[in-house]
């Protein structure tokens, strides 16, 4: 009997052995499970974390290249509209410099014409004081020939005083010819010059036709041509009526052409 309760004790104290081994290895077991779960997890976080982090250095870079694209646009954008205003200011200014050229060509033009008509008009006005003091001598040598032929002693035959009776219609007839032929070559003269003057008027302002006709703008134009037909208006011109009036006719039969 004791040795069946020895070996019951023996047996008993294996089964509680065998029975403490199992719990410790279940335990450790738990342990070595509850240990891979929290490293599974500590890994999930970890990942989770740089995966995270990624993103916001995605998002980062992003944000980096949107902001600097950004910035190349408006500094492409200010470039361009700096360029835009440099070339308009240099535009606008080529276009006043043109107008001031333009401006001072009309007004060279236009005092240059006043000046030849102010010289045409000088030579008519020495012509007409030289014709006029010419007419004048010839008359006063007339008179004085007359005078003289007056104060000659007369002949006593009535044939003499008969003969200078026929005589003197002759002479008087003589005397007109040449005066008659010089009022008639005195105005084909005045004719030609008037003729010639037209044509040196009429080209002048051709000529200034021309430039204005050049003129890039036609707000330009439409003012350049009311100081051209101001300039050649007759009553600007009172000494040279006949000829301001065909070419002021000239420029107004021009101005649909010139201000289209």
């Amino acid at each position: 009997e004791e040795l069946q309760a020895s070996a019951r004790k023996e047996e008993r104290q294996a089964a509680e052995a065998e029975a403490e081994r199992a719990e410790r290895a279940e335990r450790e077991e738990q342990e070595r499970k509850r240990r891979l779960e929290e490293d599974h997890v500590r890994e999930r976080r970890a990942r989770d974390e740089k995966r995270f982090e990624e993103q916001q250095r995605r998002e980062i870079r992003r944000l980096q290249k949107e902001t600097e694209e950004a910035r190349k646009r408006r500094k492409e954008q200010e470039e361009w509209e700096a360029e835009v205003r440099r070339k308009f200011k240099e535009e606008a200014q080529m276009v006043e410099e043109t107008r001031q050229r333009e401006r001072q060509k009309l007004a060279s033009n236009e005092e240059d014409m006043q000046a030849e008509f102010l010289r045409q008009q000088a030579q008519r006005e020495q012509r007409r004081r030289e014709e006029a003091q010419q007419r004048e001598q010839q008359a006063r040598q007339r008179a004085e020939v007359g005078g003289e032929r007056h104060n000659a002693p007369e002949h006593s035959s009535g044939g003499g005083a008969h003969s200078r009776a026929r005589a003197a219609p002759k002479a008087g007839r003589h005397e007109d010819s040449p005066a008659r032929t010089m009022r008639a070559s005195s105005l084909s003269t005045g004719k030609l010059r008037a003729s010639q003057e037209l044509e040196q008027a009429r080209a002048a302002a051709l000529r200034q036709l021309a430039a204005l006709r050049d003129l890039p703008e036609k707000e330009a134009r439409q003012k350049a041509f009311k100081d051209l037909l101001r300039a050649w208006h007759p009553d600007k011109n009172p000494s040279s009526v006949e000829v301001a009036t065909a070419v002021f006719q000239l420029l107004q039969s021009e101005r649909s052409r010139i201000l289209k």
